[in-house]
């Protein structure tokens, strides 16, 4: 039997866990503050559960989340390579993603 700790890609995105924004941008909807930001994927310390956030810049962070994976939506992360094609790029992305290191970081985050 799978541990409770155990979050796999196809089950991250079945309950919605894995970043919305991430998705509306696939799905070429822009976030409501424009599309610039970071999308993270935490571990909330306090709920015991993960959560989206978005941070418009390096000073906003979750209270008690522990980052586990983390997308830049800010332009100069895939301009040179997707043009403006930010769905390209999150493709790409979630394409890129070591699920496994995920679940590493998932697993150490739920510790006591």
């Amino acid at each position: 039997m799978r541990s409770n700790a155990t979050l796999t890609r196809r089950e991250a995105l079945a309950t919605g866990a894995v970043l919305a924004p991430m998705v509306a941008a696939a799905q070429g909807a822009p976030p409501s503050n424009g599309g610039s930001g970071w999308t993270v994927l935490a571990w909330n310390q306090h709920t015991r559960e993960l959560h989206n956030y978005w941070a418009s810049d390096h000073s906003q962070s979750a209270v008690m989340g522990t980052p586990l994976l983390v997308l830049d939506l800010y332009e100069h992360a895939y301009h040179i390579d997707f043009g403006a094609s930010a769905a390209r790029y999150v493709d790409a992305f979630f394409a890129n993603v070591h699920w496994d290191e995920v679940q590493r970081r998932l697993e150490r985050a739920r510790r006591p």
